[in-house]
């Protein structure tokens, strides 16, 4: 071998060797550790548990090279947990907390069972860079409710990255939450439950969730978790799945938020929320989760709204509201506004409003609560300025009021297509106060005990079926489809199908207006069939009216048509036309089997 040949030789084992090294020492700083911890049970150890359990969490505040570290609880008893001087067990980065089968329970002065902490374990740093890669799995947290007279919240994190909660019951808290994630990011809270709520006698504050989701900020009037540092940083990136909920206030969300500063791409997926306690809040309140996620969970018992979103793209799928057998007492899909603060404003509060969502493929069976008091039940609420992109193929029952109300102005449906809507008290599909279907409203299957549907003051549906994919209203108390009052319209009601309405069939009336009544079957109404009076209507025509009570088309002296086109009218109990407005251009209608004719001369 040649002098130079060895000399490469050389330098690439040298180089290996090196290189080797180098993986061996990277290794060796990545490398876990693990720590098993003893602890005692009876009330009388809570201080040295605590004390052996701190010391166990505090080993990865010398992993400054970022090594995981595993606290493992050997046994799976129940163990108190206390600090003399109150405070919190700290987690810091890179821990995971293992209580394997163990529940630990808060006791003496503690204020938060567990709380995240940087190295040094403070709670200084702000962003989502205080702590991360933090994993709590496997056991109980039980905030010991009633024992605590001031609220805490169980469960305490802020500003941190990649906290995963895993196979925990958390239960027991006194007036606060199991979880609070306080600008968090990247996140999830998988196959837990959460229950046990407790307040004094006479106390009745109830704004809390199992797990709220809360931006960092205090401010005058909005002190929300003063732990961590106060810079507006929102949660994003968390997914709550698969988790159980019962006999909290509600479930998953939060109740305030700063405007400009909303929580992004929540993901609450497949969980189970029951509440047999008085009504007091929504199972999952959505306020200020923006682009955001709620789907196949199933919600039961007594919440005054299963869902509340007041937020902007938030997608509602395939959730389970009530049932047949056991309706859901309260409303079920509830979109509003809410009150947002103005940062570093005090007390100011501006309006946050619901932009852009669906609501798709959602099963809702609610009932009523005190008519009297006007606190009922509505399956689908749209108000507050609430524009909503598509509501579709849902099925929606509601034995109190409505099944879908669509109210004030601002508040709308683009597209409502596809979906069984049912009112065994009063109206399936009602449209008030400017409330609006923008685009169009086809396929759906409507019954009201009332009404079908029924527009007012100033609602507004601008296609209510077309001659492809109308709409199927049957079996109402009173009208199928009722628009009334003056700026309340349908511009087209085409190819719809109305059957057994014990009033009349399509009414326009009291100024409310349609311009095209087109191409619609209307069957054994109890009265009229087309009944148009104090207002006018351009077409008539093409429609199919046969087995009513009354007249096919009825027109008072103050109802006026231009067009009366193509209509088949047969069958009626009355006239076929009956008008007592001459004004109408009448063309190729088509007659016969009218018990008293034609038309009234």
């Amino acid at each position: 071998m040649t002098k130079k040949a060895r000399y490469l030789l050389k330098s690439i084992i040298v180089s290996c060797m090196v290189f080797g090294a180098l993986l061996i020492s990277t290794a060796t700083v990545k490398a876990a550790s693990s720590v098993s911890v003893t602890l005692e049970t009876g009330k009388g150890a809570a201080y040295d548990n605590y004390k052996a359990l701190q010391g166990a969490l505090d080993k990865a505040s010398s992993a400054t090279s970022g090594s995981p570290l595993t606290v493992k609880i050997s046994g799976s008893g129940t163990y108190y947990i206390a600090k003399s001087s109150g405070g919190a067990l700290k987690i810091r980065s890179n821990t995971t907390l293992n209580l394997n089968g163990a529940t630990l329970v808060r006791h003496g002065e503690m204020k938060n069972l567990v709380q995240n902490a940087d190295s040094k374990g403070n709670q200084s740093a702000g962003g989502y860079g205080l702590s991360e890669n933090i994993t709590i799995k496997n056991g109980t947290l039980d905030g010991s409710g009633g024992d605590f007279g001031s609220r805490y919240n169980v469960v305490n994190f802020g500003h941190a990255d990649n906290v995963k909660f895993s196979d925990v019951s958390f239960k027991n808290c006194y007036g606060a939450h199991l979880i609070e994630l306080c600008g968090c990011s990247n996140s999830t809270v998988s196959d837990c439950t959460f229950t046990g709520w407790t307040l004094k006698s006479g106390d009745t504050k109830s704004d809390h969730e199992a797990i709220q989701l809360d931006i960092a900020y205090n401010g005058a009037n909005c002190n929300w978790n003063g732990t961590f540092k106060s810079d507006k940083t929102p949660c994003k990136n968390i997914t709550i799945d698969g988790c159980q909920f019962k006999d909290y206030p509600s479930g998953v969300g939060n109740h305030h938020t700063v405007n400009g500063y909303h929580n992004t791409n929540i993901k609450i997926t497949n969980n189970t929320f029951k509440n047999t306690l008085a009504a007091t809040d929504p199972a999952i309140w959505a306020f200020g989760f923006d682009n955001s996620k709620i789907s196949g969970n199933k919600i039961t018992g007594n919440y005054t709204r299963a869902i509340y979103v007041a937020s902007g793209d938030v997608d509602v799928i395939d959730n389970s509201i009530g049932s047949s057998s056991s309706p859901f007492n309260g409303h079920g899909i509830y979109c509003n506004n809410a009150k947002e603060y103005k940062a570093g404003s005090g007390s100011s509060t501006t309006t946050g409003y619901v932009s852009g969502g669906n609501i798709k493929s959602n099963s809702v069976y609610v009932k009523g609560n005190d008519e009297k008091t006007g606190k009922v039940s509505i399956g689908l609420v749209v108000y507050g300025k609430s524009a909503l992109d598509e509501v579709s193929s849902n099925t929606i029952v509601s034995e109190a009021y409505y099944g879908v109300h669509i109210s004030a102005s601002g508040s709308a449906i683009d597209v409502l297509k596809n979906n069984t809507i049912k009112s065994t008290k009063k109206v399936g599909l009602a449209l008030t106060s400017s409330g609006a279907i923008t685009s169009k409203a086809e396929g759906n299957t409507i019954e009201g005990k009332t009404r079908g549907v029924q527009v007012s003051s100033k609602g507004r549906i601008a296609d209510f079926g077309d001659q492809d994919n109308g709409n199927e209203i049957s079996s109402n108390g009173d009208y199928g489809v009722l628009v009334t009052g003056s700026g309340s319209k349908i511009d087209a009601i085409e190819g719809n199908t109305i059957t057994a309405s014990k009033g009349k069939g399509i009414a326009i009336q009291g100024s409310g207006k349609s311009s095209d009544i087109s191409y619609n079957t209307v069957e054994s109404s109890g009265s009229h069939g087309i009944y148009v009076t104090k207002t006018t209507v351009t077409e008539i025509n093409y429609n199919t009216v046969n087995s009513c009570s009354g007249s096919g088309i009825y027109l008072t002296s103050k109802g006026k048509v231009k067009n009366i086109k193509y209509n088949e009218l047969k069958k009626n109990k009355r006239y076929g036309l009956e008008r007592y407005n001459k004004s109408s251009t009448l063309k190729s209608n088509s007659f016969s089997g009218n018990k008293k004719g034609s038309k009234n001369k």
